[in-house]
C-alpha cells in the first residue's frame, strides 16, 4: 500500500534526534516491511446490536519506523493495536474478515530467502497473527511483539518487586539462553526441571518449590541462574537510564514514580528485543518533562534495535515530533495515511483538517480554536457510506450512501474521501 519510509534525522524542540521518513532520501536501511493490515474488521455482539468497531482498516508497518495511529476516543486505535497480540476478547468480539500479516523469522519456502512477492521481497515468511493458535501466540507475545501500556501502576503486580517482574520477562522469553550463560546443562534437564528452576529464579516460589530446588541436581543451578538474571536485569535498566538500578530491583511498584515505572515497563518490553513494539498511550499519564525523556529513550532504543513501533496517542503535537508516518482513524476506519510532513503540512481529509485545526499553535494565540461539529456516529448503525459524512463541512449527496475508496495522492499519501475519488451515486468512477 505505502512506499517504505526512507530515513533522515531532525531535531525536535527538546533536542531529540528522530528518524523521519521522507521522499527523496535514498536510504533504505530500515525499510523492510514488518507487518501489513488488510481489510481488518472487528465486530462486537451486544444487546444493542452489532458494534462495528473496526470496518476495513488497512496500513503497513516497517522495521525501524514509528507509525502513529491518531484519532478521537473510540475510533479504534487501541483495539487495532491489541489485535496484533490477540488481546481482544472473542467473544464478544469477532473478526468477520481481515488479516494481520507479520514477517516471521523463518525463511520463505517459496523463494528460499532470496525474496519474492509472497515474502514481500524480505526473504522471510509472513504469518497471519489472527490465525495462529493460542500456544503460538504465547511465544509471539513478548518475543516478537511487546507492548507498553498507558498506566504501569495498573499493569505491574503490586505484590512483586521489580526484580521479580524483570526476571519473569527475561526467563519467559530468553530462559534457555540465560540458563546456558549460567552454565546450566540445559540439554540434560527435562522439561519439568527447566520450569522449576525458571520459577525459582524469578522468585515465583512456594515452600514446596523451594524444597524441590534445594535438592540435587537443581540446587547447584539456582544461584547461578539468579545471578545471570540479575545481571541481565541491570543491563536492561541501565539501557533505560533508570537511576540506581541495583537499589531499584528490590523496590515494589508503589515505591517508584510514574516515569520510573514506565522505564521498567520499557525494560521488560525490550527483554527479548522484539521486532514490533506497541506503545498504547505510553506517556499520557506522565508530566511533560518525564514524557519527553521517555520519548527520547524509546527513539534511542528503536534506532539501536531497528524495532518497528506502533504508537497510539491523542497527542498530535507529540506525533509531529516523533513519528515517521501517521494514520488518522475515524469511527473504526482509516481516513488518511502519510508521512508526518505530508499529513501535517498538506492534510487531505476534512477530518484530518479538523483535528489539526483544533490543536493550539502559534497561529491561534489569543484566538479561538476550531472544533469539529457533531459527534462520532453510533457504530451499531453507522452511515452506509463515509462515516464522517454527518460532520463533514464538504459533504456531498452521495457521501452518505457510497463508501469512499482509498486513493494514493502521491508519495504514499493516501486518503479515503469522495473529494478525491470523484464517484457517482452508484459508486462507479466517472
Amino acid at each position: 500500500m505505502n512506499d517504505p519510509p526512507a530515513e533522515k534525522t531532525r531535531t525536535t524542540d527538546g533536542g531529540t534526534v528522530i528518524r523521519q521518513g521522507t521522499e527523496g532520501d535514498a536510504s533504505t536501511g530500515s525499510s523492510e516491511l514488518l507487518a501489513e493490515v488488510r481489510d481488518l474488521r472487528l465486530y462486537f455482539d451486544t444487546d444493542r446490536g452489532v458494534v462495528k468497531a473496526l470496518d476495513g482498516v488497512d496500513f503497513d508497518l516497517y522495521s525501524g519506523e514509528i507509525f502513529a495511529l491518531v484519532g478521537e476516543t473510540g475510533c479504534g486505535k487501541s483495539i487495532t493495536a491489541r489485535s496484533f497480540m490477540q488481546l481482544v476478547p472473542t467473544p464478544p468480539g469477532r473478526y468477520p474478515s481481515g488479516r494481520i500479516q507479520m514477517r516471521s523469522r523463518d525463511t520463505c519456502d517459496a523463494c528460499g530467502g532470496s525474496g519474492c512477492s509472497e515474502c514481500r521481497d524480505t526473504g522471510n515468511a509472513f504469518r497471519d497473527l489472527l490465525s495462529v493458535t493460542a500456544s503460538e501466540m504465547e511465544h509471539i507475545r513478548g518475543d516478537r511483539i511487546a507492548m507498553i501500556f498507558q498506566d504501569p501502576e495498573e499493569t505491574l503486580n503490586p505484590s512483586l518487586t521489580l526484580r521479580s517482574h524483570l526476571a519473569e520477562a527475561i526467563l519467559a522469553h530468553q530462559g534457555e539462553e540465560v540458563m546456558r550463560e549460567a552454565g546450566v546443562p540445559v540439554d540434560d534437564l527435562n522439561g519439568i526441571s527447566k520450569r522449576m528452576v525458571r520459577r525459582y529464579a524469578s522468585a515465583e516460589r512456594s515452600p514446596l518449590l523451594t524444597y524441590i530446588c534445594s535438592l540435587p541436581p537443581l540446587r547447584k543451578h539456582k544461584s547461578a541462574i539468579r545471578d545471570a538474571v540479575r545481571e541481565r536485569s541491570l543491563e536492561l535498566l541501565g539501557q533505560t537510564q533508570l537511576p540506581n538500578p541495583k537499589a531499584a530491583l528490590s523496590n515494589y511498584p508503589h515505591e517508584m514514580s510514574g516515569g520510573q515505572l514506565q522505564r521498567v515497563m520499557i525494560a521488560m518490553a525490550l527483554a527479548a528485543r522484539p521486532d514490533l513494539l506497541v506503545a498504547d498511550e505510553a506517556t499520557t499519564a506522565l508530566d511533560v518533562t518525564t514524557q519527553a525523556r521517555i520519548i527520547e529513550l524509546v527513539g534511542e532504543l528503536q534506532s539501536e534495535y531497528n524495532t518497528g513501533i506502533l504508537y497510539i496517542t491523542h497527542d498530535l503535537e507529540l506525533v509531529s515530533d516523533i513519528a515517521d508516518r501517521v494514520g488518522v482513524m475515524y469511527a473504526g476506519s482509516m481516513a488518511e495515511i502519510g508521512t508526518v510532513d505530508h499529513v501535517y503540512n498538506d492534510p487531505l481529509h476534512p477530518y484530518t483538517k479538523g483535528l489539526l485545526n483544533s490543536v493550539p499553535s502559534e497561529k491561534t494565540v489569543g484566538g479561538r480554536l476550531q472544533g469539529i461539529d457533531g459527534s462520532i456516529p453510533d457504530l451499531t448503525n453507522p452511515p452506509k457510506g463515509c462515516r464522517f459524512c454527518t460532520r463533514c463541512p464538504d459533504v456531498m449527496d452521495h457521501c452518505s450512501d457510497v463508501e469512499p475508496a482509498i486513493t494514493d495522492e502521491g508519495d504514499g499519501h493516501e486518503v479515503a474521501c469522495h473529494l478525491y475519488t470523484d464517484q457517482r451515486d452508484d459508486g462507479s468512477l466517472t
